[in-house]
């Protein structure tokens, strides 16, 4: 069984990776563009053949913000570097070492979908790709992590989730419960009607074989939208 989701709101003008809403400082609460390009040059300090002070300034006008930055395709930081390689390793280091640390703090204990450090891990992991892209988190009995795999990526506005795959794959590993997690790139999380019927169709699939989906999260730059917390699973 496939099912395709749409972001329908993609194309809309929204708020992104390089609005207001995302840049700020973290102590005022207010963007503040001087220190998010001070952070990005602190980063690439001491990186041989860089200017630091221009590259993060490149950088910032390109992306708006350090996460937008290293959420970014290769191909767009090697062109927003002016080819310069030696920024993009830096900022995948960077983002390598932010998601280990997020995915060290969510495999720490049970999981809750609607937990703070889950969802802040899937919305960095995530939350500002160019393309959809699904992910699946596979629970033991205790809500312990036991894996978290990609397993569809799409394009720009849709992606196909196989169910079938999905419930074969939680039998394979012998998982109790399962998350299901996608972003829009079109910034806005709110569910569309394609993403509760797939919703719906998992849970049913999973059901049949005493498993539970235990939410279906979307993530995208304004924000996070939980399926069980909207009442819609």
């Amino acid at each position: 069984m496939e099912t395709w989701i749409r972001d329908h709101d993609h194309g809309t003008r929204l708020s992104g990776p390089g609005d207001a809403s995302d840049r700020h400082d973290p102590e005022s609460g207010i963007f503040d563009p001087d220190a998010e390009r001070g952070i990005i040059a602190e980063l690439l300090e001491h990186v041989p053949g860089v200017d630091a002070q221009v590259a993060s300034r490149q950088l910032a006008e390109e992306f708006g913000t350090l996460a937008a930055a290293s959420a970014a395709s290769p191909h767009r930081l090697l062109k927003a570097c002016l080819g310069n390689p030696g920024p993009v390793s830096r900022l995948f280091i960077f983002r390598r070492a932010m998601l280990h640390v997020l995915n060290t703090q969510v495999r720490s204990g049970p999981i809750v979908s609607s937990s703070a450090s889950l969802l802040a891990y899937l919305r960095t992991n995530m939350g500002l790709f160019s393309t959809e892209t699904v992910r699946v988190l596979h629970l033991n009995s205790r809500n312990m992590l036991i894996r978290d795999e990609v397993v569809a990526r799409g394009t720009v506005d849709a992606v196909t989730i196989y169910t079938r795959e999905i419930i074969a794959r939680a039998l394979e590993l012998g998982s109790s419960g399962l998350i299901l997690a996608h972003n829009h790139p079109g910034g806005d999380p709110t569910p569309s009607p394609e993403d509760v019927g797939v919703t719906k169709a998992l849970a049913t699939a999973a059901a049949a074989f005493d498993i539970e989906l235990c939410d279906h999260v979307i993530v995208a730059a304004q924000g996070v939208a939980s399926m069980r917390r909207l009442r819609l699973l």
